[in-house]
């Protein structure tokens, strides 16, 4: 009886000392999920800021292109009829102004690149710090 007393204790003692164990393992995961999971609530605020931020300012000066667009026509007409009453005929020879809509069509398209080359660095920045948080993750786990 008592033999068989000393192996129930020490099976005991073994489960428990298994059980501390994993719950020092469980207890590192669940610190390693949470941080995780905050980095990824930061970068997610970050991406939306920094993306949000350049599209409000497009939205701006587009309403400020249109104001100024009809500010324009507006004095255009003002002094077309200025100079029809006073019977005056001008013609003017300068070239043609640069097309606005080709230069904001211009600018918008470089953004574009430059938008879709910053995702692309942000990709493959977290894939690198993916493969490198798992290449920490299974040396810890060996």
């Amino acid at each position: 009886n008592s033999v068989d007393n000393a192996c129930i204790i020490f099976h005991v003692e073994n489960v428990l000392l298994v059980a501390d164990d994993f719950r020092a393992k469980y207890e590192t995961e669940l610190a390693m999920c949470q941080s995780v999971e905050s980095d990824i609530h930061e970068i997610c605020k970050f991406v939306y800021v920094t993306w949000l931020q350049p599209e409000t300012e497009i939205k701006a000066l587009k309403e400020e292109l249109l104001f100024m667009e009809k500010n324009h026509e507006g004095e255009v007409k003002d002094l077309q009829a200025q100079i029809a009453s006073y019977g005056l005929i001008m013609e003017v020879g300068a070239p043609r102004s640069q097309d606005i809509s080709k230069i904001r069509a211009d600018i918008q398209s470089q953004y574009d690149k430059l938008a879709q080359k910053n995702r692309e660095e942000l990709d493959k920045y977290w894939s690198q710090q993916i493969e490198e948080g798992t290449r920490v993750v299974t040396t810890q786990s060996a």
